[in-house]
């Protein structure tokens, strides 16, 4: 009797063979006798694709792309050919502001650290001396003055 299941590492078929239990994948059928070795088999075979992070099977880069770019467990940074995956929302933001000129209020990247630095001084009331942020711009103006 085979049972088709969703197992932690994504859809596999297990069946029991005179009592033994078989385990198969279901994207490329190869049949292994433990969880373990279907996980491994998961993992290293170019035929389907592997999630780390969750220790899950794809059928394909497509809809591995796809676990990445739509999971709450990834937070893929998609600038400038980057394709690092964070753990956290934080992470993903601290790498973007310290790689890719992120302005995180406005949810703005600009072209170069200067850009950015400008637009912090126009729109975020930075002081261009020292780098302290203000309430408003004339706050801003009193400290430069002095």
């Amino acid at each position: 009797m085979s049972l088709r299941r969703i197992c932690r590492l994504g859809p596999c078929i297990i069946r029991n063979n005179y009592g033994r239990t078989e385990y198969e994948c279901a994207y490329c059928y190869k049949t292994t006798t433990s969880l373990t070795a279907l996980g491994q088999h998961c993992r290293d075979s170019a035929a389907h694709s592997w999630c780390c992070r969750c220790e899950r099977v794809f059928p394909h880069a497509r809809a591995l792309n796809d676990h990445l770019k739509y999971s709450s467990s990834h937070n893929v940074c998609e600038r400038d050919y980057c394709d690092e995956d964070f753990a956290t929302y934080d992470e993903w933001a601290r790498h973007n502001v310290d790689h890719h000129n992120w302005c995180r209020p406005c949810n703005w990247f600009a072209r170069d650290q200067y850009a950015l630095t400008l637009h912090d001084i126009n729109q975020h009331f930075m002081c261009g001396k020292c780098g302290s942020f203000f309430q408003n711009d004339n706050n801003r103006r009193m400290t430069e003055g002095s």
